[in-house]
C-alpha cells in the first residue's frame, strides 16, 4: 500500500511539474505598433474628457434650473446674465452632444484601415486631435459654467 501511494505521489508530482514548464515564459512584452500607441492615447484623452462627463451633466442642468427661474433683479442685469448662461448651456450641451457623436463614430469604425498600417496611422492621428479639442472643450465649458455660476449664483 505505502508503495502505491508513493507511485500515485510521483506520479502526481511529475504531472504538477509539466503542466508548469509547458507554459511559454514571457520574457518582455510584444513591441506596440505607432497604431496601436496612437490608439492608446486617444482612449487615455476620451478617459480624461468622460471624467468629467458627469460634472458637466450637473452643471448643465443647474444652469437650466438657473435659467428657469431668472426673475430678481433688474432687467438689464437679468438679461446680462441670460445672455451668460444662455452661452454657458450651450457649451456644455455642446461638449456633451459633440462627446456623444465622437464616441459613436469612432468606437463604430475603431478598425478602420486596420489593413493599412501608414493610413491607419494618420486616420487615429486625425481622431487623437479630435479627441483633444473635444477633452478641451468639454475643460472649458465646464470652467465657463463654475465661473458664471460662481459670479451671481
Amino acid at each position: 500500500m505505502k508503495r502505491v501511494v508513493m507511485i500515485y505521489c510521483a506520479v502526481l508530482l511529475l504531472a504538477f511539474s509539466a503542466c508548469k514548464s509547458g507554459k511559454p515564459k514571457k520574457d518582455k512584452p510584444a513591441e506596440k505598433t505607432e497604431a496601436q500607441v496612437i490608439l492608446d492615447e486617444i482612449d487615455e484623452i476620451h478617459i480624461q474628457g468622460m471624467s468629467k462627463m458627469a460634472k458637466l451633466t450637473g452643471l448643465r442642468q443647474q444652469v437650466t434650473k438657473i435659467l428657469d427661474s431668472v426673475k430678481a433683479g433688474t432687467k438689464a442685469i437679468a438679461v446680462f446674465f441670460n445672455q451668460k448662461l444662455d452661452s454657458s448651456l450651450q457649451s456644455l450641451t455642446n461638449a456633451e452632444v459633440t462627446m456623444d457623436k465622437w464616441m459613436n463614430d469612432f468606437y463604430r469604425n475603431i478598425d478602420t484601415l486596420s489593413e493599412n498600417a501608414t493610413e491607419r496611422v494618420k486616420y487615429l492621428t486625425a481622431e487623437k486631435l479630435k479627441a483633444t479639442n473635444l477633452r478641451d472643450a468639454i475643460l472649458n465649458s465646464i470652467q465657463k459654467a463654475d465661473s458664471v455660476l460662481k459670479a451671481k449664483f
